[in-house]
């Protein structure tokens, strides 16, 4: 049967080295545990402070429709950051502005087709001028073809 083994040192010497962890170690513990332990300031374990590192951020997302695209749309807008969620369909793309809107994020819909150059053109300048600027874009949009490989090449 396994059993706990004692630590060599005494115990206010365990106490003392607990103690003192540094800052950054205490608070990869207490934010790895998302729990209050001794030692753990109180900032560190509330999910405001947290949260919000995108902030005043502004993130184009091409492919935000559904699936990897909308979470990574819906992460972001989580974090603060305004998100310009791209897809092929408008209604695809409201979906995901309707649900981080929900969450308390700002979103903008925009029906976009990678292909097109002018039409990416035309929806980058959109956001940019509507917002001001554009800090982050996420090209998670593809194209797959379905053929054999020695026909792709």
């Amino acid at each position: 049967m396994w059993r706990r083994r004692r630590s060599p040192l005494p115990t206010s010497t365990v106490a003392l080295y607990r103690s003192s962890l540094f800052s950054w170690q205490r608070w990869l513990l207490c934010s790895w545990y998302r729990k209050s332990r001794p030692g753990c300031p109180a900032w560190l374990t509330t999910k405001e402070k947290i949260t919000m590192r995108l902030e005043n951020r502004i993130a184009l997302i091409t492919g935000a429709g559904r699936g990897i695209g909308r979470a990574i749309a819906e992460a972001y807008g989580r974090e603060g950051a305004k998100v310009a969620v791209a897809d092929l369909t408008l209604e695809a793309a409201q979906d995901t502005v309707d649900a981080i809107e929900q969450a308390g994020g700002t979103a903008i819909a925009l029906e976009m087709d990678v292909t097109d150059e002018d039409a990416v053109n035309v929806n980058v300048n959109s956001v940019v001028k509507q917002w001001g600027g554009l800090d982050i874009a996420i090209a998670n949009a593809g194209i797959q073809h379905i053929d054999p490989v020695h026909k792709l090449a």
